[in-house]
């Protein structure tokens, strides 16, 4: 262990692989198919056994403001840089986890710091969200608990693969989804890290609030 800035954080060391000449993080996981960057970074974090905050504790720089803006939208150049060196993806796998990937595609250009045409806004304060940025499909979840690149695009309204209409929030509390706050554990020593199926406030299972109306053959339509 050793102290950074005055807390106490577990430090997990690189393994080095000599055969790519490499410092890999011990634990790597990879993506799932279309996951969203900080929904790969919360899997990651908990294979760790680390919360999200002590891995940027102990990887990044105190600068690097992952939580208090959309950190999905752009991939920066340290934190590509970061998993490019430490992990055996390639910097296309990297920049796939990230929303300017539907640029050309889904907008014409993205605003990193302001409105962008089709992603739908978090409404970032510090850590919080007030409003519901993130779409989810609870059949997909339930299968496999993590989040979508196109689950943020407002052009998303259904799961075509499950038939479902995507959620934009908890069904027992009404609660946006900010599944990196499930992590929060007030400084506590230990903690239980709970897959990204669970609402953070009210710890409702999002994978059971299936919707009883079904998408019309019209909407399908649409979204496919």
């Amino acid at each position: 262990m050793f102290l950074k800035k005055g807390r106490k954080v577990i430090f997990t060391k690189m393994v080095y692989i000599k055969s790519i000449d490499k410092n890999i993080l011990p634990y790597y996981i990879s993506p799932f198919k279309d996951e969203l960057f900080s929904s790969w970074f919360c899997r990651l974090s908990v294979k760790h056994n680390l919360k999200p905050q002590s891995f940027i504790q102990n990887y990044f720089d105190y600068k690097i403001p992952f939580w208090n803006r959309d950190i999905d939208l752009v991939g920066k150049k340290g934190i590509i840089d970061f998993f490019l060196n430490h992990t055996t993806m390639s910097i296309d796998e990297i920049k796939n986890l990230f929303l300017d990937k539907y640029t050309g595609l889904a907008f014409e250009h993205l605003n990193p710091n302001g409105f962008s045409y089709n992603i739908l806004k978090l409404g970032i304060n510090h850590r919080k969200r007030n409003r519901k940025g993130v779409l989810y499909c609870p059949k997909c979840l339930s299968n496999n608990p993590y989040y979508k690149t196109s689950w943020r695009l407002q052009t998303s309204l259904i799961c075509y693969n499950c038939n479902e209409y995507l959620r934009d929030s908890c069904e027992k509390c009404n609660s946006p989804i900010a599944f990196h706050r499930l992590y929060i554990s007030d400084n506590r020593p230990t903690m239980s890290y709970p897959s990204l199926n669970y609402c953070y406030k009210c710890k409702s299972d999002l994978s059971i609030q299936y919707s009883i109306e079904k998408p019309s053959e019209l909407e399908l339509s649409y979204q496919s």
